[in-house]
């Protein structure tokens, strides 16, 4: 394979774990919460896919520095509500998928969301609108002229999905609400 193949993503990988492993056995706690800075979210998520195929990912973040900041510069979560655990929103993804896919509400989308890959992208396409204070209700009327709208609507159910799923397990959003 070429540079940017699979030989060089686990070397990558592992090389982050080396590192990993060494920062909590300085810490004393091989169980220690470690936030992994990346340049852009992208190669965050890529990462973490890289992570997560050489061993379990439990208790690692790839996030950006500016996310890092954000989130060190919420004043606190309102009252009742805690911070969503590491990996709640991808397996809350997963569910959503298969039940809307299920029950159709994903329209001819359904199928092709389903497949592997496509769950990093719904994440971030999630996190972003969450971070702009849109929820589904708004994503649906606001949908310009021409737009797709079994597309629109699949998108809308999925958010819809996990703002319910949110409020269910007491957890703040992205926007600190």
């Amino acid at each position: 394979m070429g540079f940017f193949g699979r030989e060089v993503s686990m070397s990558v990988a592992t090389a982050v774990w080396t590192a990993i492993d060494e920062v909590r056995q300085v810490c004393g706690d091989p169980h220690a919460w470690i936030s992994v800075l990346l340049p852009s979210a992208a190669n965050a998520t890529l990462l973490e896919q890289q992570l997560a195929l050489t061993r379990d990912l439990l208790r690692v973040s790839c996030t950006t520095a500016a996310r890092l900041l954000s989130d060190l510069g919420r004043d606190h979560l309102p009252e009742g509500l805690a911070e969503e655990p590491p990996g709640w929103l991808a397996a809350t993804v997963t569910v959503l998928l298969r039940d809307l896919g299920a029950a159709g509400a994903l329209g001819p989308y359904g199928a092709t969301l389903r497949q592997a890959g496509w769950q990093p992208s719904l994440i971030q396409v999630i996190r972003t609108l969450e971070n702009a204070g849109a929820d589904g209700a708004m994503l649906r009327a606001c949908a310009p002229a021409g737009a797709n709208p079994a597309r629109l609507e699949a998108l809308a159910a999925l958010l819809t999905g996990v703002e319910a799923a949110r409020r269910e397990a007491s957890l703040a959003s992205p926007a600190g609400c």
